[in-house]
Formats: structure tokens, sequence, C-alpha cells
């Protein structure tokens, strides 16, 4: 790590989560949807990974720019704190540190599990995989309503689905 780390190293939960990611009267609904979603299953999130044009691998002209609503870490370095984190352009360098090597989950957040939520958690999990290089990648949709034929879907591609009422 650089010197552009100390934004993971906040110890307590609602300052880190207010200071570090959304301030809890700016929340979205899918803003809380993954908030449930970590506090169920903990670990490091980072939100808003850039992929395509923003992200670090160079494609050619063209290349459009995309943002994963969320990619997990399960088990960060020990120096690390649990904790939902933003991404910014100071922390670029430690999020390709972090990734790259390690086994982590995209996480697409939307109300509904619908086909559109299932495109971008395919192809945010491919384009991380080209553009970070991580061991493995576990795609999740996190979402409040379900959909038993998508979930079935999910399923058989291996997706995971986390269906729960915003908070």
């Amino acid at each position: 790590m650089d010197g552009n780390d100390e934004w993971f190293r906040a110890r307590d939960e609602e300052a880190q989560l207010a200071y570090f990611w959304r301030d809890p009267e700016r929340r979205s609904k899918e803003d809380r949807l993954l908030l449930k979603y970590w506090r169920e299953v903990g670990g490091l999130i980072i939100t808003e990974v850039p992929i395509g044009r923003d992200g670090p691998r160079e494609w050619p002209p063209g290349a459009k720019q995309g943002r994963i609503d969320g990619v997990r870490l399960a088990a960060p370095p020990p120096s690390l704190s649990d904790g939902i984190h933003a991404f910014t352009r100071n922390t670029r360098h430690n999020t390709e540190i972090l990734i790259a090597g390690s086994r982590v989950e995209v996480i697409e957040v939307k109300q509904d599990l619908n086909k559109d939520v299932l495109g971008q958690v395919i192809a945010g999990a491919d384009l991380l995989e080209m553009e970070y290089a991580p061991a493995q990648v576990d795609p999740v949709v996190v979402c409040e309503v379900g959909d038993p034929a998508l979930e079935a879907v999910c399923e058989r591609r291996g997706i995971a689905v986390f269906v729960r009422a915003a908070e």
C-alpha cells in the first residue's frame, strides 16, 4: 500500500460509512440494500469500481466506461477494517493492488431482479477479471424483489442472488 490507504483504516462502523461512503441521509434504496448485504456477509466492499474506459486497462478508442456497484473482498488483509468504501481517484492504486490475485465478488444492486441486472453482473465480472486480474470472481445480485424464473437462470450460471427488503 502507499500513502493513500488511510480510507481503509477507520474502525467505527457508522463514522466509517458516513465519512468514506455515503452520509445516512443521502443513501438511496440501492445503497441501503448494499448496506444490508454487507451487514450480513461482512468483508470489505469498494463501491463504484471503474471498468472499461476508466479502468486500469488500456482499451481501444470507443470503449465505453462503466462502474461496478460494489466489489467485495471477503477476506481483506488483516491491516484493513471491514466496511464499505467509495472508490476515488486517490484510492485507484490501492484498489488495483487489493483486487489483483484476490477472490472477489462483483456486486450489482437493483430493486428488482431483472435481465438488465443479470447482463450488468455478467459483463462486470468479465471486465473486472480482464482489468484487475483477481484470482476468482463470484457474481452477486442484491435486490429487494426476486423472480423465480430469473433466479433459476442465476443458479445455472453461478450467480448468487441476495433478496432482502431495504432498511
